[in-house]
């Protein structure tokens, strides 16, 4: 076996430290271990953004993305990073569902793992890539991370498997919105209302029917598992149990409810996106024309004043020319 030759140049004390730090055990929620996975994954997402941006989606949507505003193109990046992602990931968590039945594998804790990571990486990419996000949205996200990452340290540190599944089914509520994100992108696009108005109400009914079914899932596990468990740890996690159920239940009713009303106003909503595009091109030819309105008023004064002038050269010139000629009578008489 081979050693690195500066332990040869260390002091006992300093090898004594050195075994320390190879023995030294990491855990989830440690503040200073550098996360090289989840960073490249953050670097991969900004990577397809900027491809997403620059050369895919203009080459399919075609010259109506130049008509769309800056702020709604990065937010049908985000749609179409969302779909892609989500659906990768629900494919995982469907791959390990036998961990319901309490089928339990090293791999299977793995994917479930990799499935929080990656939800995670996405909606944190989502906060700081997108112009602007309401409150609701920004707190599913943050609740969202904070649960996984509960669960995660709550799996580590007590070693109770029923953690797994409750992230595994926990992670359902952000992996089952597929059908919302493709109705949003196609009224970004302003596809036809009467059949958006379908898309956008089997969105938000599918939508609060899967979420629902999560929250049900996490909650039969708790009353199973983890309600009648004793320690100062299953007390904390008994009260940011649910806690985090309620903020993600009133945030999904709530995002619900805007799909379904965004699909019965879908007309007045596209009527009052074309009275802006007009007010914003009848704007720069009413400034035009002011502006040519101004150039004629200010040509009409300054020839007005010169006339003016000329005339007053002509009633002064006559002036002099009478009173040169009464000064030269005066002097002959």
């Amino acid at each position: 076996m081979s050693y690195a030759p500066i332990l040869s140049h260390l002091s006992p004390a300093s090898l004594g430290e050195v075994v320390k730090m190879a023995d030294q055990r990491m855990n989830v929620e440690t503040p200073y271990v550098f996360p090289i996975a989840f960073v490249t994954l953050l670097f991969i997402l900004y990577f397809i953004a900027n491809l997403l941006h620059n050369l895919l989606l203009p080459c399919m949507v075609g010259r109506k993305w130049r008509d769309i505003k800056a702020e709604h193109r990065r937010t049908l990046v985000v749609y179409v990073l969302q779909l892609v992602i989500t659906t990768l990931v629900v494919a995982m968590q469907l791959s390990v569902c036998s961990l319901i039945s309490l089928r339990f594998a090293l791999w299977k804790v793995n994917v479930v793992r990799a499935c929080a990571c990656l939800i995670a990486a996405l909606y944190l990419f989502e906060l700081i890539y997108r112009y602007r996000m309401t409150y609701p949205m920004i707190a599913h996200h943050l609740i969202t991370c904070f649960a996984m990452s509960l669960a995660l340290v709550m799996c580590e540190r007590l070693q109770d498997p029923s953690y797994v599944i409750t992230g595994l089914l926990w992670i359902f509520q952000a992996t089952t919105e597929q059908t919302t994100f493709v109705a949003l992108f196609m009224y970004r696009l302003k596809a036809p209302a009467r059949m958006l108005r379908t898309v956008f109400r089997i969105a938000a009914v599918q939508s609060i029917v899967f979420k629902f079914a999560s929250i049900a899932g996490t909650i039969w596990m708790w009353i199973k598992f983890q309600r009648r468990a004793d320690g100062q740890l299953y007390t904390a996690w008994d009260a940011l149990y649910w806690i985090c159920t309620a903020g993600l239940a009133v945030t999904q009713v709530w995002g619900a409810w805007v799909v379904w009303k965004m699909g019965d106003s879908l007309e007045q909503r596209y009527s009052q996106k074309s009275q802006q595009e007009d007010e914003l091109q009848f704007t720069p030819v009413l400034v035009a024309s002011n502006a040519a309105r101004m150039q004629q008023s200010r040509q009409s004064s300054t020839t007005a004043s010169v006339e003016s002038s000329r005339k007053t050269s002509r009633n002064v010139s006559c002036d002099l020319e009478k009173a040169a000629f009464e000064l030269e009578l005066t002097t002959r008489s």
